[in-house]
């Protein structure tokens, strides 16, 4: 009952904060652009999503665009309008199609190394640098009761990266 209540926790916290931080971002509005490869329409994806079947999308971002591996074709299954990257005991990897940003959930410890690792695999399966990770919008919820003992966000090794300020 104390593990579930401890992800429900982490869960909600997530959400409020990926809610103040695509609220208080620039006007930029940003865009997944698949080029002239077109879409597919996925199973388990919601109807009013397409995924791309192209071998990469551009993810413009107001640090701008930055090219990355479809990650569609790896995910693990879709939520509402949530891809599902990674799930595993330790971590979750999600992109949120709505406002195009990935969000990593640290389900538990040791903290940071399931953060190296969540990140590590994040971009692994993008196939990006670490520099063009911190142009893309990326929130980390942590347990409550970790170590680090609140939610951080932003990438471990991004000087003040996305959403971490300005």
């Amino acid at each position: 009952m104390k593990k579930i209540l401890i992800v429900v926790a982490s869960i909600v916290v997530l959400a409020i904060i990926l809610w103040f931080a695509f609220a208080s971002r620039s006007t930029t509005t940003p865009t997944v652009s698949t080029g002239t490869a077109g879409t597919a329409s996925s199973g388990s994806l919601s109807p009013i999503y397409q995924a791309p079947i192209s071998t990469t999308i551009t993810i413009g971002t107001p640090k701008g665009s930055v090219v990355v591996n479809n990650f569609y074709k790896v995910a693990a299954g879709a939520e509402e309008r949530f891809i599902i990257i990674v799930r595993n005991d330790n971590y979750d990897i999600a992109y949120d199609v709505d406002y195009s940003g990935f969000s990593l959930n640290i389900k538990q410890a040791p903290v940071d190394s399931n953060r190296l690792s969540a990140e590590a695999d994040l971009l692994k399966i993008l196939g990006v640098s670490q520099a063009d990770a911190c142009k893309l919008n990326v929130g980390e919820a942590f347990p409550l009761n970790s170590t680090p003992g609140a939610v951080r966000l932003g990438l471990s090794f991004c000087s003040g990266g996305a959403f971490q300020g300005k």
